[in-house]
């Protein structure tokens, strides 16, 4: 018995210290871990690249929307439009469920944050925030481990418009049309009355008004005629105007005519006016011989300046259509000479006629007679030192608000939304701050002069 259990302990102690086959459990151990791992790796890495994928088109759904966000009545139609459809996304590890449009319904904010104030209003709405459909990706090698499941992401992102309109004059029209949009056609007079008045006064559509540069609070007399006087105001308005109260009259008047070859009267400081004339001044006055006075000019029949057409009131402003055929060619006779005639493919504007005695109209000669001289006389006067401009010396350019909409009252309301502007062509000199002009084209971001630009951010 005392053999047997010997031979038992042995067995067992022998068998303990059997190794063999042991490699191929531990293997397969290692493999099945390695596996996982390469498997987790693989499909991560899979599910990651789609992420990234999904934000790219997050980010640049958000930035096709926000650069509709223009405050036009169809805005935010436009802006989903844009979003939702402009892009495509494909991505290579997508599972093919997801098709079709890959962006949700975006939410619209009016801020001052990227994502405060939701609203529906296509005025208001400066920012869009867009959500990607979910779309996955179907493990492959993690099957094998039993995920069967699609792994599912998505992104969202936030962009957000602004305007920013430089070296324009720091003027405003409340827009005539509202609330429809302002449309204007070229040709079209607009006599302008400044509206002042204290900061409790109601602007309404039609009124024209004076608004303060970015760092003023009611601009001085003398800042205001200073910056009305320059073609270019180094000056930009970041989405916002901020109306001015007051008319300021007389500073108002010699901002304008400067362009017309007349000089403020008093002397004083004149350290920031532009006294830059333009080359063409005709406007049926000649100046005295000391340039400090204007007279109508005179001869048989003395010679008229660009005529304005029937006024309609409009509130502070008054529109026409225009001068007729019969009043352009009477002007056109009246300056040029009784047997001249309106040139062939001239357009029947009086910006047109402008250019065309300069000569910068295509293919049309400028007249070679000159009943009132076209070329300023003051200017180059040393107690002037003047300086002669280029044919858009009287050019200006207005900004157009929905007065109603913004509830506007002279000063009192401030970062008014302004993301359409209006170039006018001065026909005359002002005699009482009131401006009489020619409209000549809408100008929006990328159109137009090129004052106008629109800056489209991604915030988040």
């Amino acid at each position: 018995m005392s053999a047997r259990l010997h031979l038992l302990a042995s067995a067992l102690r022998k068998l303990r210290k059997d190794e063999d086959g042991s490699i191929l459990v531990l293997f397969s151990l290692m493999a099945f871990v390695s596996f996982g791992m390469a498997g987790l790796a693989l499909d991560g890495g899979r599910l990651f690249a789609l992420n990234n994928e999904m934000q790219d088109l997050a980010d640049a759904s958000a930035l096709a929307g926000a650069r509709e966000l223009d405050g036009e009545a169809d805005a935010i139609t436009r802006a989903t439009t844009s979003a939702q459809t402009l892009l495509a996304n494909n991505p290579k590890w997508a599972d093919t469920g997801s098709t079709g449009v890959q962006i949700g319904t975006p939410i619209f904010y009016a801020g001052p944050g990227p994502n405060d104030n939701a609203t529906t209003d296509p005025k208001y709405a400066i920012f869009i925030q867009v959500t990607t459909v979910n779309r996955g990706i179907i493990p492959t090698l993690l099957r094998a481990v039993g995920a069967t499941s699609t792994q599912q992401t998505s992104a969202t992102a936030t962009a957000g418009t602004g305007i920013v309109a430089c070296n324009t004059q720091p003027m405003m029209l409340c827009n005539p049309m509202e609330p429809n949009e302002f449309t204007a056609t070229a040709g079209q007079t607009f006599h302008f009355k400044v509206k002042g008045g204290n900061g409790n006064q109601s602007l309404a559509p039609g009124d024209f008004g004076l608004i303060d540069p970015p760092g003023f609070d009611s601009s001085g007399a003398n800042a205001t005629r200073d910056l009305l006087s320059q073609q270019s105001p180094p000056r930009c308005y970041a989405n916002n105007v901020n109306p001015r109260t007051g008319q300021a009259v007389g500073p108002v008047k010699d901002g304008l005519n400067i362009r017309f070859d007349q000089f403020p009267s008093g002397g004083g400081n004149l350290g920031n006016f532009d006294k830059t004339v333009a080359p063409n001044v005709i406007d049926g006055l000649v100046p005295s011989a000391s340039c400090n006075q204007y007279d109508p000019a005179t001869g048989t029949p003395p010679p008229t300046a660009l005529p304005d057409g029937a006024l309609t009131p409009s509130a502070g402003l008054e529109i026409g259509p225009g001068p007729t055929n019969a009043d352009l060619d009477a002007y056109w006779q009246s300056q040029h000479g009784a047997g001249a005639t309106w040139p062939a493919g001239l357009p029947r504007t009086r910006y047109a006629a402008y250019l065309a005695e300069l000569g910068q109209w295509p293919g049309i000669s400028a007249p070679t007679l000159f009943r009132e001289p076209m070329a300023p006389a003051c200017y180059s006067r040393p107690s002037n030192g003047g300086t002669l401009g280029n044919a858009k010396r009287r050019i200006m350019s207005v900004a157009i608000v929905d007065c109603l909409h913004w509830n506007v009252h002279g000063n009192a309301v401030n970062d008014i939304r302004a993301s359409k502007y209006a170039d006018f062509f001065m026909t005359k000199p002002s005699d009482d701050g009131s401006l009489t002009t020619e409209f000549v084209q809408t100008v929006t971001p990328g159109s137009g002069n090129g004052n106008l630009h629109r800056i489209v951010q991604l915030y988040k």
